[in-house]
């Protein structure tokens, strides 16, 4: 016999819940652990320690677990739980939208909040967001619920301030009456306004007026009505009507009358109507009186202008003076101009009717007197005679003719040598005083010597002269010349000695510069040279026709100067493009490029320029466009857009230039 003690001295094994994060609202209640143990029945207890955080939400809680079997037999364990307070406070209520009259106090309803795990503060601020002018504007209130552990809430309230109340007037002006034409005594009217407004100072409010002019059957009476408005900020207005009467008691009034002023007698004085103001219909009337003058043509007018209205109101008279005085003299208009004589025997009568006068307003008097001033001899002295001229005022002009007489005249050539112009290879000489005739008013022929004064040569290559000066004296000393020309000139330009031909051309590029130009040319006496110019019949040449004038300038030493002209006629016959039917890129140099004819000087011409404002487009049998250009000058290769070779078929071309379009299928091959 034996005895077997069996003991039990292990503890059993305990899995704790994983440590966790709960939020403070959430559920703190012990989890059951996951027991074992080998031998009997195990049992467990939790205890907490509480380890305080930041603010009340949020702390730690150190859960320890002990776990026991029958035989007593314990394990421990500890569990974190680490408490936290994120959620802000909860509004459970919040004032509405309210819109206020601006004249009502400003009362304010709190909000309601709470929180989940702890106390909260609840403050608030108001803002005024937008102002609407006139004290209206808008606020808005700003809740703010805060939590002890910081977290935050916020709510607003909109509140609309507005002034819907128009002013009121307390006091107002009386029915007036005004004399028509007097300015209205508004300034006077506003000063008797008395008004109060419920939210806005009387400063803030403006009182305005409109005047309007009501139908009266009255003669010499207007109504009008005045109203006027009183408005606030917010533009809410009160009106107020004022009848005002407007009596005429005001004489037209004289806006512009003619001023009183001096005429010469000789213009004339127009009435030109006087210019009124009345507000009701008026008559005018003129008098005119004339007082006679101390001459005929100094009279004096009186003007005397008067003016009624219709409803009796008469103007004080407006008198004008127009006086007419005459200070001018008489005007000469002719009068016989100084002489120079060389008889006595031609000196005119002094007749007075030789000076011709006007006066502006009277009769004219004129008389001749002759004075001699100075003498020399019986056949030279200076006579002095005065025209006076006198009008009816005893206004006095007068004119002077100098008339001098003395023996000037030279002698005269009867024959006087003519020049003569010659050839540059001709001869010629001068002639003999004894070959030339004179003659003299006082002098025979034996006192008139005639001699040969002076001979002189001049000029150049292109023309010289031989002038040779001849003097004629009589016995008084009065002397006469003449000069005896023989010139000599080249003035022959220099010609061609054969003919340009006119040119008929395709092109432009054909035409033959001027240096080209085979010009042959002669000249008489002097060395030559010659330059053309060319210009297009009407300023250039666009078209395919077009004429060109040559002219070619032939120019001696002397500037003589001949020109000839030479036609060249531009004639570019009309071409259409023609689009080839296939192409072969197979490098052969035979149709290896897609080369429209009759598009540019590529294949001979014409045409003699490229084609402008083209396009060429070649679709494969799909519609696609395969390949595309606008510079006509480079063909098509067989490539398309990306330069890679299309394959082998028909394909469709479509070449547009100048408004107009050409299609054509072509076969490409290889």
């Amino acid at each position: 016999e034996w005895t077997v003690t069996v003991v039990d001295d292990l503890a059993p094994s305990m899995v704790l819940p994983a440590d966790t994060i709960v939020s403070c609202d959430g559920d703190l209640s012990p989890m059951a652990p996951a027991l074992a143990d080998g031998c009997g029945v195990t049992s467990w207890v939790s205890s907490d320690s509480i380890v305080p955080g930041d603010c009340p939400g949020w702390y730690t809680i150190l859960r320890t677990y002990t776990a026991q079997d029958d035989a007593d037999n314990d394990t421990t364990a500890v569990q974190t739980i680490q408490v936290v307070d994120t959620l802000a406070p909860v509004f459970t209520y919040v004032p509405e939208a309210v819109i206020l009259e601006c004249s009502e106090p400003l009362v304010l309803d709190s909000a309601m909040a709470e929180d989940n795990c702890s106390g909260l503060l609840l403050t608030s601020t108001l803002d005024t967001l937008l102002s609407l002018g006139g004290n209206q504007f808008t606020l808005q209130v700003t809740w703010i619920a805060t939590d002890l552990c910081d977290n935050t809430s916020t709510a607003v309230q909109d509140i609309l301030i507005l002034d819907q109340e128009a002013p009121t007037l307390l006091e107002t002006p009386d029915d007036a009456v005004v004399t028509d034409g007097d300015p209205l005594p508004l300034d006077e009217w506003t000063d008797q306004f008395v008004y109060v407004d419920n939210c806005q100072d009387n400063e803030d409010l403006q009182l305005d007026f409109a005047i309007d002019t009501l139908d009266a059957d009255v003669p010499c009476v207007v109504f009008v009505e005045v109203t006027w408005t009183l408005s606030d900020l917010a533009n809410n207005e009160t009106q107020y009507t004022q009848f005002v009467q407007l009596t005429d008691n005001n004489a037209p009034v004289w806006v512009e009358v003619s001023d009183s002023e001096s005429l010469p007698c000789g213009e004339t004085w127009e009435l030109v109507d006087p210019v009124l103001e009345d507000q009701n219909e008026f008559e005018w009337s003129v008098a005119v009186d004339t007082i006679a003058g101390n001459c005929p043509a100094e009279d004096l007018l009186v003007v005397t202008y008067s003016a009624m209205d219709v409803c009796g109101n008469v103007s004080a008279p407006q008198v004008r003076e127009v006086q007419f005085f005459d200070t001018l003299a008489p005007v000469l208009l002719s009068a016989p101009a100084d002489l120079m004589l060389e008889a006595s025997a031609d000196v005119p009568a002094c007749d007075p009717s030789l000076s011709d006068w006007e006066d502006n307003c009277s009769e004219i008097e004129v008389e001749c007197v002759t004075d001699t001033l100075s003498f020399e001899c019986p056949g030279t002295f200076v006579l002095e005679r005065i025209f006076v001229a006198t009008d009816a005022c005893g206004n006095v002009s007068s004119a002077t003719q100098l008339i001098s007489v003395e023996d000037l005249q030279a002698p005269e050539w009867v024959s006087a040598p003519e020049d003569v112009l010659l050839s540059c290879d001709s001869v010629l000489d001068a002639l003999l005083p004894d070959e030339l005739t004179v003659t003299d008013n006082e002098s025979n022929l034996e006192a008139i010597d005639v001699i040969l004064a002076n001979t002189f040569e001049e000029g150049d290559n292109c023309a010289w002269t031989l002038t040779s000066v001849y003097e004629a004296t009589d016995g008084c000393g009065n002397m006469a010349s003449t000069t005896y020309t023989i010139a000599w000139v080249d003035s022959t330009p220099p010609s061609l000695e054969a003919p340009l031909d006119d040119l008929l051309l395709v092109c432009l590029s054909e035409i033959p510069s001027c240096e080209e130009a085979l010009v042959e040319g002669v000249d008489d006496c002097n060395d030559w040279n010659w330059y053309c110019d060319d210009a297009f019949v009407g300023g250039g040449c666009e078209g395919p026709d077009c004429t060109l004038i040559r002219t070619v300038h032939l120019l001696d030493a002397c500037d003589n100067e001949s020109v000839v002209e030479q036609t060249i006629v531009i004639s570019e016959p009309p071409t259409v493009p023609e689009l080839p039917g296939g192409i072969s890129p197979n490098g052969d140099q035979i149709n290896d490029l897609y080369m429209i004819a009759n598009v540019g000087p590529n294949m001979g011409f014409p045409p003699c320029d490229w084609l402008t404002n083209t396009r060429l487009m070649v679709f494969d049998r799909w519609g696609s466009v395969v390949f595309e250009s606008t510079d006509v000058t480079t063909p098509w290769d067989g490539t398309n857009l990306n330069g890679q070779p299309l394959p082998v078929g028909t394909y469709f071309v479509v070449f547009e230039t100048q408004g107009a379009t050409y299609k054509k299928t072509v076969d490409l091959r290889r």
